[in-house]
Protein backbone atom coordinates (compact mmCIF):
# COMPACT_ATOMS: atom_id res chain seq x y z
CA UNK A 1 0.00 0.00 0.00
CA UNK A 2 0.97 3.24 -0.65
CA UNK A 3 0.60 5.77 2.21
CA UNK A 4 2.39 8.22 0.88
CA UNK A 5 -0.17 10.21 -1.07
CA UNK A 6 -3.36 9.20 1.60
CA UNK A 7 -5.33 11.61 3.24
CA UNK A 8 -5.95 12.13 6.80
CA UNK A 9 -9.82 11.73 7.52
CA UNK A 10 -12.48 12.89 5.32
CA UNK A 11 -12.99 15.86 3.20
CA UNK A 12 -16.59 18.02 3.11
CA UNK A 13 -15.41 19.90 0.36
CA UNK A 14 -17.39 18.06 -2.37
CA UNK A 15 -20.94 17.85 -0.13
CA UNK A 16 -20.03 21.66 0.31
CA UNK A 17 -19.88 22.49 -3.41
CA UNK A 18 -22.89 20.24 -4.10
CA UNK A 19 -25.08 22.25 -1.63
CA UNK A 20 -23.93 25.49 -3.52
CA UNK A 21 -23.91 23.95 -6.87
CA UNK A 22 -27.48 22.59 -6.60
CA UNK A 23 -28.74 25.50 -4.53
CA UNK A 24 -27.44 28.11 -7.32
CA UNK A 25 -28.45 25.91 -10.45
CA UNK A 26 -31.43 24.35 -9.15
CA UNK A 27 -33.01 26.35 -6.33
CA UNK A 28 -32.04 29.82 -7.33
CA UNK A 29 -33.11 29.16 -11.14
CA UNK A 30 -35.93 28.14 -10.58
CA UNK A 31 -37.20 30.58 -8.24
CA UNK A 32 -35.73 32.92 -10.93
CA UNK A 33 -38.30 31.58 -13.64
CA UNK A 34 -41.29 31.67 -11.28
CA UNK A 35 -40.87 35.49 -10.59
CA UNK A 36 -40.70 36.42 -14.15
CA UNK A 37 -44.20 36.89 -14.57
CA UNK A 38 -44.18 39.09 -16.83
CA UNK A 39 -45.12 37.21 -20.04
CA UNK A 40 -48.17 36.12 -18.66
CA UNK A 41 -49.16 38.96 -17.12
CA UNK A 42 -48.70 40.95 -20.97
CA UNK A 43 -50.47 37.92 -22.54
CA UNK A 44 -53.17 38.48 -20.20
CA UNK A 45 -53.70 42.01 -20.74
CA UNK A 46 -53.91 41.11 -24.67
CA UNK A 47 -57.55 39.85 -24.36
CA UNK A 48 -58.90 40.22 -20.92
CA UNK A 49 -59.56 43.49 -19.48
CA UNK A 50 -61.55 43.71 -16.47
CA UNK A 51 -61.18 43.37 -12.44
CA UNK A 52 -61.23 39.12 -13.48
CA UNK A 53 -58.07 39.43 -15.31
CA UNK A 54 -56.44 42.09 -12.49
CA UNK A 55 -57.28 39.55 -10.10
CA UNK A 56 -56.12 36.97 -12.03
CA UNK A 57 -52.59 38.43 -12.27
CA UNK A 58 -52.49 39.15 -8.95
CA UNK A 59 -52.90 35.60 -8.18
CA UNK A 60 -50.60 34.36 -10.49
CA UNK A 61 -48.01 36.59 -8.55
CA UNK A 62 -49.00 35.39 -5.19
CA UNK A 63 -48.88 31.75 -6.52
CA UNK A 64 -45.55 32.52 -7.80
CA UNK A 65 -44.35 33.42 -4.45
CA UNK A 66 -45.75 30.66 -2.57
CA UNK A 67 -44.13 28.46 -5.16
CA UNK A 68 -40.97 30.15 -4.44
CA UNK A 69 -41.35 29.61 -0.39
CA UNK A 70 -41.94 26.19 -1.04
CA UNK A 71 -38.82 25.80 -3.11
CA UNK A 72 -37.10 27.54 0.08
CA UNK A 73 -38.43 24.73 2.53
CA UNK A 74 -37.45 22.20 -0.14
CA UNK A 75 -34.09 23.38 -0.44
CA UNK A 76 -33.86 23.58 3.72
CA UNK A 77 -35.15 20.08 4.44
CA UNK A 78 -32.54 18.93 1.82
CA UNK A 79 -29.88 20.94 3.04
CA UNK A 80 -30.58 19.46 6.27
CA UNK A 81 -30.55 16.14 5.13
CA UNK A 82 -26.75 16.21 3.40
CA UNK A 83 -25.67 18.01 7.08
CA UNK A 84 -27.17 14.60 8.37
CA UNK A 85 -25.46 12.32 5.65
CA UNK A 86 -22.20 14.29 6.14
CA UNK A 87 -22.84 13.92 10.07
CA UNK A 88 -22.52 9.98 9.37
CA UNK A 89 -19.99 9.62 7.15
CA UNK A 90 -17.80 11.99 9.57
CA UNK A 91 -19.02 9.40 12.26
CA UNK A 92 -18.36 6.30 10.55
CA UNK A 93 -14.76 7.90 9.54
CA UNK A 94 -13.94 8.64 13.05
CA UNK A 95 -15.18 4.65 14.48
CA UNK A 96 -13.66 3.30 11.29
CA UNK A 97 -10.46 2.18 13.75
CA UNK A 98 -10.82 1.93 17.08
CA UNK A 99 -7.46 3.20 19.12
CA UNK A 100 -6.56 0.25 21.36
Amino acid sequence: MDFQNASHGVSFTGMRQYKEDIHMQVFEALKQYLRDTTSIANAVKEGWVGTAADNFIANVHTGATRMEETIDQIQQTLDTELDGIQSQIADMDANLVEKE
